[in-house]
């Protein structure tokens, strides 16, 4: 809920599409909630097992990390949404988010951080639902 004379504007933003074999990193260009977080992992021919982690922190100390425990194999596309009220892991690769979301001050961090990450696998954009009070 705003104070008085502060306005709530509800956005949609994207991350950066990173290049293969990189990970994604959003930094908050102001204070900000974030209710959702979605993006594609596309992993290549190379056997291994990769584990992702969404990640946020101010660039020093971590104060949110979620983990896909599922070992990610080679040759595939993985779908992952974070939001607050999903409860488990889903086919859909769903994740839960703190109620009501994560709040991100002005240059903080959303972040992925793989185990194994292979030179040619391949992170899409990170599309953000977020909530912006001024």
């Amino acid at each position: 809920m705003p104070l008085p004379g502060q306005t709530i504007q509800t956005r949609v933003i994207s991350s950066a599409d990173p290049a293969a074999g990189a990970e994604i990193s959003y930094t908050a260009d102001d204070d900000m909630i974030v209710y959702s977080a979605r993006f594609t992992f596309v992993t290549d021919a190379n056997v291994a097992n990769r584990n992702p982690s969404l990640i946020a922190d101010d660039g020093t100390t971590q104060f949110l990390r979620i983990r896909d425990a599922g070992a990610r194999t080679a040759s595939a596309t993985w779908e992952y949404f974070f939001a607050p009220g999903i409860t488990a892991y889903s086919v859909d690769g769903g994740f839960p988010l703190p109620t009501p979301g994560v709040f991100l001050r002005k240059g903080d961090r959303l972040r992925t951080s793989t185990t194994n990450l292979q030179a040619g696998d391949n992170y899409s954009a990170m599309v953000l639902l977020v909530e912006y009070v001024s």
